[in-house]
Formats: C-alpha cells, sequence, structure tokens
C-alpha cells in the first residue's frame, strides 16, 4: 500500500472541511501516490473528540518510495506545509 489518506468524522462538519484542504493540498504538493477521504467515525480518536479532528496517514513506511519520500527534510517540509495550508485554508473558509 502507499499514498496518503486523511481519515475524519461526517457528523462534524469543520472536521469534514480539513480533512478535505489537507488531503487537496497533500496531493497538490507532494509526489505521494492520492488514495482518499475516509470516513474515520469508527476511530476512537476521531469518534471520541469534541472538536473537529483528522488523522492523516502521511504515507507508509512499508513502501519502498513512501518511506524514501518520509525520511528526506524535503519531503517532511512538504508535509509539513501541505497539513499547514490545509488548515489555513479551512479557518479561512469557516470565518
Amino acid at each position: 500500500i502507499n499514498g496518503t489518506q486523511v481519515y475524519y468524522n461526517p457528523a462534524n462538519e469543520i472536521g469534514t472541511l480539513l480533512a478535505e484542504n489537507i488531503y487537496d493540498q497533500m496531493v497538490n504538493l507532494t509526489n505521494l501516490t492520492p488514495k482518499f477521504t475516509q470516513n474515520g467515525a469508527n476511530l476512537y480518536v476521531i469518534r471520541t473528540t469534541k472538536r473537529p479532528a483528522v488523522l492523516v496517514e502521511t504515507a507508509f513506511i512499508s513502501n519502498a518510495n513512501d518511506r524514501k519520500y518520509l525520511l528526506s527534510s524535503s519531503g517532511q517540509n512538504t508535509i509539513a506545509e501541505a497539513i499547514t495550508n490545509g488548515i489555513i485554508e479551512t479557518l479561512s473558509e469557516i470565518e
């Protein structure tokens, strides 16, 4: 398995928007294979939070290409930038 995916709780509109924005930024900025946003309502960390929350699976260390990207400084910086951009975009859309 490879690529990036973002889990969210569909019952939380802002969390859903956050997941979509982070995912879009990950697809646009990284060279990782896009997977999908995924209903994560069955995940404890997503289900029990009272605030908007997402779980970002940036890439898979079990995949050689993903692992190489994750270990590189440029890959780490790009992933951080994508997540940051997704958060900033979400905040600007909800204000």
